[in-house]
C-alpha cells in the first residue's frame, strides 16, 4: 500500500516538471491578451491546473492547443471557481503561444 502511494506521488510529480514553469517572457507575450497578467498569476495558473485539472484527467500538453482554444476548452472544466478558471487560462494560453509564432497569441483576442 505505501509502496503504491508513493509510485503514484513520483508519477505525479513527475508530471508537474514536465509542464512549463512561467517566465518573464511568458507575462510580456500574455500581456497580450491579458493586459495585467503578472508572473504571480501565470505561476499560480500552472500550479492550480497541475493540482486540480490532474484530479479529473490526464493533464494535456499546453501546447496540444492554440492559444485561441484553451479558453473554451478551460470553461467545460467542472468543479472548479470562475477565479481558478482565469488563472488556468491565463496559464495556459501563455504556455501553449510559447512554442508558436507570436501572431497566434494576438489572433486569440
Amino acid at each position: 500500500m505505501k509502496a503504491a502511494m508513493l509510485l503514484a506521488l513520483l508519477m505525479f510529480a513527475g508530471c508537474a516538471t514536465a509542464v512549463l514553469v512561467p517566465t518573464q517572457d511568458d507575462v510580456a507575450a500574455a500581456s497580450a491578451v491579458f493586459p495585467d497578467v503578472t508572473l504571480h498569476d501565470l505561476s499560480d495558473g500552472r500550479a492550480l491546473f497541475v493540482a486540480r485539472c490532474a484530479g479529473c484527467h490526464q493533464l494535456p500538453v499546453p501546447s496540444a492547443h492554440r492559444p485561441d482554444e484553451w479558453p473554451g476548452l478551460v470553461g467545460k472544466m467542472e468543479k472548479i471557481s470562475d477565479g481558478d478558471k482565469a488563472l488556468i487560462e491565463r496559464y495556459l494560453v501563455a504556455a501553449s503561444a510559447r512554442s508558436r509564432p507570436s501572431t497566434e497569441l494576438a489572433a486569440s483576442r
